[in-house]
C-alpha cells in the first residue's frame, strides 16, 4: 500500500559491500549507568569494533551519503532439542533486532555516514551449522 502517487524512486543502486564476520555473534547491550555515568558494555564495544575491521578491510572508499538497504544473514549453529520441538528456526538468544543494532553501529562512519541511512533492512537466521555473519 503506497501513501503517495508518486513513483516509487529507484533506489540501493549503490556498490555492494559484502564481508564475513567470524565467530559468535554479538548482540548489542544496554548501556549501564552508575554513579560515575552511563557507558557502553566491553563487549559490545569490542565487536563493533570487529565489525568495523571487517568493514574497512572490504570498503577502502569514503562513507556513502545515501538511502541504504542491509541485508544480514546470521548463521548460528541449532541446538538439537530446537530442531526436534520447534522445527528448523532459531527462536532463542541471541535475538536478530540486537545482531543487527551491533552491526549497524559498528559500520557507523565506515560504509555510511549514519544508520539513520538504511531504509530497507532483511536479515535471517537460517538454520546452519557454523556460528558466523555474512
Amino acid at each position: 500500500m503506497h501513501c503517495c502517487k508518486r513513483p516509487i524512486p529507484t533506489m540501493f543502486q549503490t556498490p555492494m559491500i559484502s564481508f564475513i564476520i567470524p565467530g559468535k555473534p554479538q548482540p548489542k547491550q544496554r548501556p549501564r549507568v552508575t554513579s560515575h555515568g552511563t557507558y557502553t558494555p566491553q563487549a559490545t564495544v569490542d565487536y563493533e569494533r570487529l565489525v568495523g575491521w571487517q568493514c574497512r578491510s572490504v570498503y577502502k572508499g569514503k562513507p556513502l551519503a545515501t538511502a541504504l538497504k542491509l541485508t544480514v544473514r546470521v548463521f548460528v549453529k541449532l541446538p538439537k532439542r530446537t530442531v526436534k520441538e520447534r522445527g528448523d528456526w532459531h527462536t532463542q538468544r541471541p535475538d536478530l533486532d540486537n545482531i543487527v543494532k551491533s552491526l549497524k553501529d559498528g559500520m557507523n562512519g565506515i560504509a555510511y555516514e549514519d544508520d539513520s541511512q538504511i531504509v530497507k533492512i532483511e536479515a535471517t537466521i537460517p538454520d546452519c551449522f557454523p556460528v558466523t555473519i555474512r
